[in-house]
């Protein structure tokens, strides 16, 4: 490689780098969120420096409290590139929830960031960093100062983000009341809370990375749960009192399982996306080497529409079926 070509190469990594941490920037005090706005913000938890983003919708200007969404970025990457690539903010705003980006931790400060799931991923989980407690602390914080309703608190990711959101489901004292997975190994620890949620489980049929990690999983201990994504839908609705039937809505772009007889507010669901990678359904390609999204399906639409809805079934079905990325 010629030092020209060295050179070029050298700057487009800076400039996606840059782009990736764009708004990571001059944290402020959440006297500075406003509705319908995004805001980097810091907290100190366990005598470390944290931090996320804040989208609060237009709702959160009517005087009533507003649902709040965890949004867990993927492996080494950072808060910025979630949000670029879920494109929560506008479902956030269409539908009237908050949206908070969190940041893993790592050498440096916005880039390369792993998270603690358990058994799961990098130096987070080598150092023991304790990122539930970070979640509890931005919602309890986010809860405190802002109109923000700590009783529908919800969490979601991507990859190992995705492994977040269901650890957070298995944590005690209960403080999220709904999970979505999207292309995340059910984290391989014993799951002890007795709080029952919905759980969605999203996921490609062409997701190398995942086959990967369920592999890893099957290894380790050989948890029923945590060698496949239709394990641990099974684990699930057992845990939240289904019955064992599914129900099987197929189309061209999904396949859509839906646990039978789940009691009000528990139901468990696993979309399988045809022709997906490892990437967010629907979503927006950060990086040029990532797989490409399906135009068909919308994640972030059918994320949402499951978790706030307490009759999430027809919502998710009809959101998998016509959102796309030109319906938001």
């Amino acid at each position: 490689m010629s030092g020209r070509t060295r050179l070029a190469a050298a700057m487009v990594v800076v400039a996606l780098v840059a782009a990736a941490c764009a708004r990571l920037i001059g944290a402020r005090g959440l006297d500075a969120a406003a509705p319908g706005a995004t805001s980097f913000h810091t907290l100190r938890v366990d005598g470390r420096d944290r931090s996320y983003l804040l989208h609060l919708p237009p709702a959160a200007d009517s005087g009533r409290r507003v649902p709040l969404l965890l949004s867990f970025h993927g492996y080494t990457e950072n808060a910025n590139v979630n949000m670029e690539m879920t494109r929560l903010n506008e479902v956030g705003d269409s539908l009237g929830f908050a949206v908070a980006y969190l940041n893993g931790t790592g050498k440096l400060r916005f880039a390369g960031l792993t998270w603690n799931a358990a058994t799961c991923c990098g130096s987070a989980e080598r150092l023991r960093i304790n990122d539930v407690a970070f979640a509890r602390a931005v919602v309890d914080t986010l809860a405190r100062a802002l109109p923000v309703d700590s009783s529908r608190v919800f969490a979601t990711g991507f990859s190992a983000g995705g492994m977040m959101s269901l650890l957070l489901a298995c944590a005690r004292p209960q403080f999220i009341y709904g999970a979505a997975d999207v292309a995340g190994a059910m984290p391989d620890t014993t799951c002890a809370t007795r709080a029952r949620m919905p759980v969605l489980l999203v996921r490609g049929d062409q997701d190398v990375e995942l086959e990967k990690d369920h592999d890893e999983h099957r290894h380790r201990n050989n948890h029923f749960y945590a060698v496949s994504f239709p394990g641990a839908r099974r684990f699930w609705a057992a845990h939240n009192g289904c019955a064992q039937g599914v129900a099987v809505d197929s189309t061209p772009d999904y396949v859509l399982v839906s646990q039978l007889g789940c009691p009000a507010g528990r139901d468990v669901r696993e979309l399988i996306v045809h022709g997906q990678g490892h990437i967010w359904p629907g979503g927006v390609r950060v990086w040029a080497f990532e797989p490409r999204p399906s135009p068909n399906v919308d994640a972030s639409t059918i994320v949402a529409s499951f978790l706030l809805d307490e009759d999430a079934t027809a919502r998710t079905s009809a959101a998998a079926a016509h959102a796309g990325p030109g319906s938001r």
